[in-house]
């Protein structure tokens, strides 16, 4: 049988077909007596199974990688073959990737990419095939809501020193019970992201005292248009160093 080829203490079946399956037994012996032990080989034969559950509907974000998964069962191995819209034969291109395990990937994922997507799983024994469909949802399409903490908890809500805005947080009244870690928490139906801030309370800095100096005294003093009973005085001020 060209199948089967003996190399010193093993056997090696090459191109198995159903009909290899079979016991095989090693025979060992000397002038002392033998031994034997015996393998039991079965060949498989099924044909192809999709173990991903039917019409999964998959949802990302416009330029977010999107992995849609076509796991299988088969022997011999299944061959993956993935088509877009049922007519649109998928090859592992940009972009798309094909990955060993029948998983198909977009790496960037667009709006045109979103539609039906089609796994088929093929061997000689037969062949199966499982739906899935892609939404590619652009930011502005999803609902946004906006959650504040403060060292991770929730703000009180019945308070009115804190004033909610679309894209800011305003606290009355500050003091320094307010000092801490503020969160702002954005979540839509298919993620969430968060940023955080520190905020310290600091008591308010005085204004500086306003120093008066003694002015300078007034210069070149003349005595003008002096008559009987009155004089004229004229005079130059000196600078006034803030003096009030």
């Amino acid at each position: 049988d060209p199948g089967r080829k003996v190399e010193e203490d093993t056997i090696i079946l090459s191109h198995v077909q159903t009909g290899s399956s079979a016991v095989y037994q090693c025979n060992a012996s000397n002038q002392f007596g033998y031994l034997m032990a015996n393998a039991f080989v079965s060949v498989l034969a099924e044909p192809p199974r999709v173990l991903t559950p039917p019409n999964n509907v998959y949802q990302v974000i416009t330029n977010n990688p999107a992995l849609l998964d076509c796991a299988t069962f088969g022997s011999p191995m299944p061959t993956i073959t993935w088509f877009k819209d049922s007519t649109q034969a998928i090859q592992s291109a940009d972009p798309y990737v094909i990955h060993e395990n029948g998983s198909l990937e977009i790496d960037v994922a667009q709006q045109t990419n979103g539609g039906r997507y089609t796994c088929i799983a093929t061997n000689a024994l037969g062949i199966r095939e499982n739906h899935v469909l892609l939404q590619v949802k652009h930011d502005p399409s999803l609902v946004t809501s906006v959650t504040w903490l403060k060292d991770h908890a929730t703000l009180p809500q019945a308070s009115d020193r804190y004033v909610v805005e679309a894209e800011r947080l305003t606290i009355r009244d500050v003091t320094e019970d307010d000092e801490g870690t503020y969160t702002c928490l954005a979540t839509t139906s298919l993620d969430q992201d968060s940023a955080s801030a520190m905020l310290t309370v600091v008591e308010p800095t005085p204004a500086p005292a306003v120093v008066y100096e003694q002015p300078d005294p007034p210069a070149d003093l003349q005595l003008t248009e002096q008559a009987e009973r009155s004089v004229q005085l004229t005079w130059v001020p000196g600078d006034e160093h803030n003096s009030p």
